[in-house]
């Protein structure tokens, strides 16, 4: 299993959350997979440079972060395998599933890659940073009312109105795309699944009536409908990975266009990943676990030093 894969696995099943979030299921993947040999004695399997999970080696993963993910439980091995395999959440057509899983197509594996991955990890702050500006309390009182941390601690999700309102301040929308082309993308993200989300999607076209009808799109304020869906964090990253690989034509490879859209597009510093050391997983369990998460720090850090937040956010982020 590559970390496509063990990533689409982890959001099938509702185990990434705004607090447990990519950070922590790639660092688990990388270790549990570079480790494999000290338990097998065998080398670490490895495909187009990129590590896979084999039997041995998936334990090992799931074991790690069964430790962080359900700590709170008497059993976390058990909580964490009913996680994987029982289907809990009823959808709107009144399938059993496990969780909200993206639609499965090329693109969708673009946007996973392991190469994009690292892409959104390197610029883990400044998506931070954007995500908790659009959020609708925040654009709605133009300061940070809601920090990071309040967002990990109750997994906060920013509705797909708020997402609009973002899309089109960063002159996404209409330079880039239309907004028929955000809602189609935004199912293939999250599709529906309760029935007042499939109303709202694809239904009444609500999103396009929120559009269309907000001409002050920088004054007015947000303000979220019953059942509207939302973005979790990793859901919101996701999304703008699917932007950038339908729309950015910088570069062949998704990695690249990625990163070029996060700077050229959304105003993001350019970050130089040579220059940055990769957290361990231990690393990465010890800081959500001891102060929930910083508002500004990644899993990569660079051994030279980082200029001050400031410096990584546009105008209009530096109030956050």
């Amino acid at each position: 299993m590559d970390l496509t894969h063990f990533i689409l696995l982890a959001v099938e099943r509702n185990m990434i959350s705004n607090k447990f979030g990519l950070e922590i299921f790639y660092t688990a993947f990388k270790e549990a997979a570079q480790n494999d040999h000290f338990e097998t004695g065998e080398i670490p399997e490895i495909t187009d440079n990129r590590f896979v999970l084999i039997n041995h080696n998936f334990y090992l993963a799931v074991t790690m972060l069964a430790k962080a993910l359900f700590a709170h439980e008497d059993n976390p091995f058990e909580a964490m395998y009913a996680q994987m395999l029982v289907d809990q959440i009823v959808t709107h057509d009144q399938r059993l599933v496990g969780g909200r899983s993206p639609q499965i197509e090329e693109s969708t594996l673009e946007i996973l890659s392991e190469e994009t991955i690292k892409v959104y990890l390197i610029y883990l702050d400044q998506l931070k940073n954007l995500f908790t500006q659009y959020i609708h309390q925040n654009f709605n009182a133009k300061k940070k009312i809601i920090s990071w941390r309040d967002i990990e601690d109750k997994n906060s999700r920013m509705v797909v109105s708020a997402f609009l309102k973002m899309c089109r301040c960063k002159h996404l929308i209409p330079t880039m795309f239309n907004v028929e082309c955000l809602e189609e993308m935004i199912i293939k993200i999250i599709p529906p699944m309760t029935a007042e989300e499939y109303d709202y999607l694809e239904e009444n076209k609500e999103l396009i009536k929120v559009h269309n009808e907000d001409t002050n799109f920088e004054q007015t304020t947000c303000e979220p409908k019953d059942g509207e869906p939302g973005l979790l964090f990793h859901e919101f990253v996701f999304m703008l990975g699917l932007i950038a690989v339908n729309f950015m034509s910088t570069d062949a490879l998704s990695s690249t266009r990625v990163e070029d859209f996060f700077i050229e597009k959304l105003g993001f510093k350019k970050m130089e990943n040579e220059k940055r050391a990769q957290k361990t997983y231990d690393e990465v369990l010890r800081r959500v676990q001891t102060d929930g998460g910083d508002d500004g720090e990644d899993i990569f850090t660079d051994e030279e030093g980082l200029e001050s937040e400031e410096s990584e956010l546009d105008e209009n982020q530096k109030a956050f």
